[in-house]
This record gives C-alpha cells, sequence and structure tokens, in this order.
C-alpha cells in the first residue's frame, strides 16, 4: 500500500510540474508534451 501511495504522489507531482513547465515555456499542446502524460 505505501507503494502505491509513493506512485501517486510522483504521479502527482510530474502532473504539477509538466503544468508548472507548460505555464513557464508557454508549450503549445502538441506531440511534444504529450509524452509526458499517464
Amino acid at each position: 500500500m505505501n507503494q502505491l501511495n509513493k506512485f501517486f504522489e510522483i504521479k502527482a507531482f510530474v502532473a504539477d510540474f509538466v503544468t508548472w513547465i507548460k505555464k513557464t515555456i508557454h508549450f503549445d499542446n502538441s506531440q511534444s508534451t504529450s509524452v509526458f502524460y499517464f
């Protein structure tokens, strides 16, 4: 159960990070960013 929680923590962190990157660098929603989605 701990590992599962860790996975969701990491997933949420990555999602927030990708959102921040998009806001900072102003990516368009093209194939370059879709790689990051789970």
